[in-house]
């Protein structure tokens, strides 16, 4: 930058690359390639290939001055992060459904004792494994006769009560609910630890 903070070029591994090919002992001028600033209140979206293609942006602030950098790692961890709920919700679902599934196909659970633990306007709509809800596990486990044929050495307790945290959490992500921080510790642990119950369960 110059003596007034303005963006001058920036100097990455790419840059330096080019230097030495062209020089075997290149000054770190000769490294500085060209860059390009974003207005603060710019869209990212906007800047998105911008990113993509040089790896990094900087930000200026209100006075025109550089006061940050965006590159594709912050973009990377920032995808992770509004993923990630997404992901652990989908695998929950995902695990249940074929643990279930192969309890019903192997005999040790009849579908229809599934269905009964659902509300009376779900029954006749439940033909399958697949058409259950993550709603819906939480009703259909509460049901003595289905948990014990199942021989889970698994807390049932414990196991409900993670099951209808991320059935809430599942809601709450799904309907945007504003009081729900999808990306805090203390909203995905159960989820985590949910997974941690299921993937023993589960040996697809």
């Amino acid at each position: 930058m110059d003596n007034d903070g303005r963006l001058v070029g920036a100097v990455s591994w790419e840059s330096v690359g080019k230097a030495y090919l062209a020089n075997p002992s290149p000054t770190l001028k000769q490294a500085m390639g060209p860059a390009r600033d974003a207005d603060g209140a710019d869209d990212l979206l906007d800047w998105l290939p911008e990113i993509r293609d040089r790896g990094f942006v900087f930000v200026r602030d209100a006075q025109k001055r550089v006061c940050g950098i965006i590159t594709t790692a912050d973009l990377t961890d920032q995808l992770d992060n509004q993923l990630r709920p997404f992901l652990l919700v989908s695998e929950i679902e995902r695990r249940l459904r074929r643990i279930v599934g192969r309890a019903v196909d192997d005999g040790r659970i009849g579908l229809d004792q599934v269905r009964n633990g659902l509300r009376p306007h779900r029954r006749n709509r439940v033909r399958d494994v697949e058409d259950l809800t993550l709603g819906e596990y939480p009703h259909v486990f509460k049901s003595e006769d289905l948990w014990t044929p199942l021989r889970w050495s698994l807390d049932r307790g414990q196991f409900l009560t993670q099951l209808h945290t991320a059935a809430q959490f599942r809601n709450n992500l799904m309907h945007l609910n504003p009081d729900l921080d999808p990306q805090s510790t203390q909203e995905l642990e159960p989820l985590r630890g949910l997974l941690e119950m299921l993937r023993p369960l589960d040996d697809s």
